[in-house]
């Protein structure tokens, strides 16, 4: 494979000037560029973007760090942040934490030292617990002297970063949602809440609550179990809802993946859906579209939100966005399904996967 010498030896020109004329970096005659690129085409020579980073400091490299390659959620996310970096010449680079927060700053660590021009991450830091204080305000100021590293974060806001951030309010489109199953006169609700370490496990949890205070339900310890985000913790919430003796009219998960499994697991125990118990979930991510009955969720703009990073992000890196980090907050929708409405849309999503 021909090289910068090669190219340079064919032309009769020195390295410098093959390099200029890649790069344009410096003017060159247009008879030397001429030279030059003919000997480039004669040995389909390809300038390494490797190579080229180091001169300019740029890797066409984008970072991109979530809690786990198992959500569904993150894979429309994840096309938006694609599609929006290729158009700008950029490739994506993706790690998964693990749930781990010193996963996490291991794959930040990681992006820096591979010199990514700049980082899209789903966090699990937080402005509360002082541990994190070093990490969290070291966000705003990774790279060096030569080349700053942007952030933009997805999901949740981490006010001591002073970073940008994309997301929904969580809450808000908890309490929505909660509010639709009480409209359905159910008022023995059951929350499976999600993982600990994810900020927005929180916020719907406590929508959830909202929802029940506004409408003059007393909240029952009981009917909160924990799940990890996945159909079988769903599942098991589900089963273990049922030991408790406790009366459940509805159900409301804190994302689709558990409302599914939660779903098998009241067909099995013999109950109708949405008869005796309605269930409600959140993201929208396609299967809910697939099972039977179809579920009643809260739509998440999933794809829009890693498109909006993206170009926050590219903004960032070209030096157009100035101050400190903004917070763009995008819209949810509820999405009545057969799950808590015989009357609900039940047409299959076959166009998103």
């Amino acid at each position: 494979m021909a090289d910068i010498k090669d190219v340079a030896k064919l032309a009769g020109v020195s390295i410098s000037t093959v390099s200029n004329v890649m790069t344009g970096k410096k003017t060159v005659s247009p008879a030397l560029e001429e030279r030059v690129l003919k000997a480039v085409k004669e040995l389909g020579y390809h300038a390494s973007p490797i190579a080229q980073g180091m001169r300019n400091s740029r890797t066409n490299t984008i970072g991109v760090v979530i809690s786990s390659f198992q959500r569904v959620f993150f894979g429309p996310m994840l096309k938006g942040i694609q599609d929006t970096v290729s158009e700008a010449g950029c490739v994506m680079n993706v790690l998964d934490s693990g749930g781990s927060l010193e996963t996490e700053k291991r794959c930040v660590k990681y992006l820096v030292a591979t010199k990514a021009d700049g980082i899209i991450m789903e966090s699990l830091a937080y402005d509360s617990d002082p541990k994190q204080e070093k990490y969290v305000k070291g966000l705003n100021a990774l790279g060096n002297s030569r080349k700053h590293i942007p952030v933009v974060l997805l999901e949740h806001k981490i006010s001591a970063a002073r970073v940008d951030t994309v997301m929904v309010d969580n809450r808000l489109s908890a309490r929505k949602a909660v509010e639709h199953l009480i409209g359905c006169g159910r008022r023995e609700i059951a929350h499976i809440v999600g993982p600990d370490y994810v900020s927005v496990s929180r916020m719907r949890l406590l929508g959830y609550q909202d929802a029940l205070k506004e409408n003059g339900i007393p909240f029952n310890e009981k009917l909160v179990v924990k799940g990890d985000f996945l159909p079988l913790s769903g599942y098991q919430a589900m089963r273990r809802l049922f030991q408790t003796g406790e009366k459940i009219s509805a159900v409301f998960a804190a994302n689709d993946q558990m409302a599914i499994g939660a779903i098998r697991a009241i067909q099995e125990a013999g109950k109708a859906i949405p008869g005796e118990i309605a269930v409600a979930g959140f993201d929208n991510i396609f299967p809910s579209t697939l099972v039977s009955p179809p579920l009643t969720t809260v739509r998440v703009p999933n794809y829009d939100m890693g498109v909006a990073a993206a170009k926050r992000l590219l903004q960032r890196i070209e030096g157009k966005a100035a101050g400190d980090g903004e917070t763009l907050l995008l819209g949810t929708e509820l999405i009545v399904r057969g799950s808590t409405s015989p009357e609900g849309d039940n047409s299959w999503d076959l166009g998103s996967w």
